[in-house]
């Protein structure tokens, strides 16, 4: 046997081997090639004006995601397209290309990028409307000037008719802040000036709904990541927790960090996950609605806005939350705040229904902290304050029903022209009937762990109990609140 690989055999052997892997070469060359063509194909093809060749292309570049040697590309090109798109059914494709064949971490490199898409688009918006803005006021002053020489004319008995048509043109052009030298009708100057503000109202109106899109492509997005698999230690001990039937721990394996800049998420859903960390920083999720999310591990909340979402079973955990930031007129249901420090943050006008405000807990000890929070015009339902401290807050024309205190400790804190109904403040510090001071109602049913009684509340004096609310340490804006109540009541 050892003979036949000697001599003549042994170069026949070898030159049919070479052969073969020529062969194979060659062959895996030329598909390579075919299909880098067709890449190149459909990568011209998405970026075409008609809707069913670009969602073909799509599809198309979907199937590309499974081949290593294309799949970042396919996912750049994707995200260009995203870039320019405004049709949903174009935008719903792109995401579900973007989805598939992706793993947990190519997903989350994903939203990244997403990410930095729509934060230049928010970046984009100022700049765009002051451009607006200033083309208003140089179109406003040329009218001004023109307007103004006319009358100067009319002064002076000069016709409009004995005046030269190029001469006045010229003059008209080097009155303009534009100095439009070529302008020779006002009626050209009227077609420029249409024609510049269509153009940029179009572009804010794009700009829009870019942010939008992003934002939607973001969201639906980032809850295929987190139901995305883990891998290594994470896998063996998401196993672990679903041995022991622990099915809300093991989602904790699960890291996802949330890090908005700059970032604007108006009008979207968001469901089901939990943040390992979360930053939100000069951003907006506003008009939204946000189902069983945990905004866990919160380093930052600064300067963003809130506004009329819906939060349901929503949970906000550890941190600070920082000036600027407003909550104003939205809806809790069944949700918390653990461990989290509120400064002077804007909670006026929502509705909680079942929420805890808690401070401590068996895993995490801290205090939660409230400093010159406003609850104006607020409502509380079935709620509870427990193991926390809130100074200088206004809790000023809420409704309190089946609300619980508990070992809260208060300082300077006011519950001017509130309604108190089966409220139980048990084992709270800090509080003195002053703080209740014309308070619109208190039932029968409401327990104070005070020196005070509801007798004590209606005794006070009317002008001395207003100088001791507007020299406290309240903001400046619930103060003057403070102060048109005061006034309407005299």
């Amino acid at each position: 046997m050892d003979s036949f690989f000697t001599g003549a055999n042994l170069t026949w052997i070898i030159g049919i081997l070479s052969s073969i892997v020529a062969g194979l070469s060659a062959l895996s060359k030329f598909r390579y090639e075919n299909k880098l063509q067709l890449f190149r194909d459909t990568n011209a093809s998405i970026f075409k004006d008609k809707k069913e060749e670009v969602l073909a292309a799509i599809s198309t570049l979907g199937v590309f995601k499974k081949d290593p040697r294309f799949e970042k590309h396919t996912t750049n090109v994707l995200l260009s397209r995203l870039y320019t798109e405004l049709d949903y059914d174009i935008t719903n494709a792109i995401c579900s290309a973007l989805i598939q064949y992706s793993s947990r971490q190519e997903l989350i490199d994903i939203l990244s990028d997403i990410l930095d898409i729509n934060r230049n688009f928010f970046i984009q918006t100022y700049p765009t409307d002051q451009r607006l803005r200033d083309v208003e006021k140089c179109w406003d002053d040329l009218n001004a000037a023109q307007f103004e020489e006319e009358r100067k004319k009319h002064e002076q008995g000069t016709p409009d008719n004995e005046t030269d048509p190029a001469t006045k043109s010229k003059q008209s052009a080097g009155e303009s802040l534009y100095n439009l030298e070529n302008a020779s009708s006002k009626e050209l100057l009227q077609t420029y000036k249409d024609d510049s503000l269509s153009l940029i109202l179009k572009k804010r109106y794009e700009l829009l709904w870019h942010k939008q899109i992003t934002a939607d492509t973001y969201s639906r997005i980032l809850r295929r990541a987190y139901d995305a698999r883990t891998r290594g230690w994470d896998r063996i001990r998401q196993r672990y927790y679903r041995l022991i039937g622990a099915k809300r721990k093991y989602n904790r394996v699960k890291w996802l960090d949330m890090n908005f800049y700059q970032n604007d998420f108006n009008y979207v859903f968001m469901a089901f996950f939990n943040t390992s960390t979360c930053n939100i920083i000069r951003s907006a999720i506003a008009s939204s609605t946000i189902v069983d999310v945990g905004f866990l591990n919160i380093g930052r909340i600064s300067g963003s806005s809130f506004e009329w979402n819906t939060f349901y079973n929503c949970a906000f955990q550890g941190g600070t939350a920082e000036p600027g930031t407003t909550f104003e007129n939205c809806k809790f249901l069944k949700g918390r705040f653990e461990q989290i420090d509120l400064q002077q943050i804007n909670f006026n006008s929502v509705s909680c229904e079942e929420v805890v405000f808690d401070g401590k807990t068996k895993r995490y000890p801290s205090t939660l902290k409230m400093y010159q929070c406003s609850f104006t015009g607020s409502s509380f339902s079935n709620c509870t304050f427990k193991d926390c401290m809130i100074e200088s807050s206004a809790l000023v024309t809420c409704l309190f029903q089946n609300v619980l205190f508990e070992n809260v400790e208060f300082k300077d804190t006011f519950f001017c022209n509130s309604n108190l109904i089966k409220v139980n403040f048990k084992n709270c510090t800090g509080l003195e009937a002053r703080h209740f001071y014309r308070l619109f109602g208190i039932d029968d049913m409401t327990q104070f762990s005070f020196q005070f009684t509801k007798a004590d509340i209606d005794g006070l004096e009317k002008t001395t109990a207003e100088k001791l609310v507007l020299a406290s340490t309240l903001s400046e804006t619930d103060k003057a609140y403070l102060q048109g109540i005061f006034n309407q009541a005299n």
